[in-house]
């Protein structure tokens, strides 16, 4: 299947682009994958859909790979993530993401955000762990990419399909959950 889009690909300088990220990348992205299908075989399956997909943004794939790395390696990591999870969730499975994805958002948001030490930083970054497992995928996930990622509004509009002025009320929409899902667990917890 990933051949068929390839071929598709009309100019021979974005196949050779598409190639030469596929060598790059490809075992991070069957790394990232199989965190949450914890499945060789779907695993594959997924990356064969992420990569036909991707050939549909050839210009954002060059862009990034201009602009740097990370920024690119950050986009493919999530676009296979969220194929796998829609993956997961087609199947109605709930996904087997290890904690270590989830402890990675923490870290990055507890140094910037959090200054309590002791018993009190852990229970937040407990709390925070919590929230990030019972907002929807799509919240989560913008959220993380406005704040812990710090990406902006166009390169969120590019990861999500949506226009770039749409991006704000998405994330205002992802915050105002967020706020319900928070208060909701505060309140549950003293109850």
């Amino acid at each position: 299947m990933f051949f068929f889009a390839l071929t598709e690909i009309k100019s021979d300088s974005d196949r050779q682009l598409i190639d030469s990220i596929y060598r790059a990348y490809r075992n991070m992205m069957f790394y990232q994958a199989s965190l949450v299908l914890g499945n060789d075989t779907e695993t594959e399956d997924v990356l064969t859909e992420c990569w036909i997909a991707l050939c549909k943004h050839v210009s954002t794939l060059r862009e990034l790979q201009e602009r740097s790395s990370e920024d690119l390696r950050r986009y493919l990591s999530r676009s296979v993530k969220n194929t796998a999870l829609n993956y997961v969730k087609a199947k109605g499975r709930k996904p087997e993401v290890l904690l270590a994805q989830y402890d990675e958002r923490l870290r990055a948001l507890r140094g910037r955000e959090y200054t309590a030490s002791g018993r009190d930083s852990r229970e937040k970054t407990e709390e925070i762990k919590n929230l990030f497992r019972a907002l929807p995928i799509a919240h989560s996930e913008i959220l993380q990419m406005k704040y812990t990622d710090r990406m902006d509004d166009k390169q969120i509009a590019t990861h999500f399909g949506l226009q770039k002025d749409s991006v704000r009320a998405y994330v205002s929409a992802a915050r105002r959950k967020a706020r319900e899902v928070l208060q909701e667990m505060r309140r549950e917890r003293y109850e």
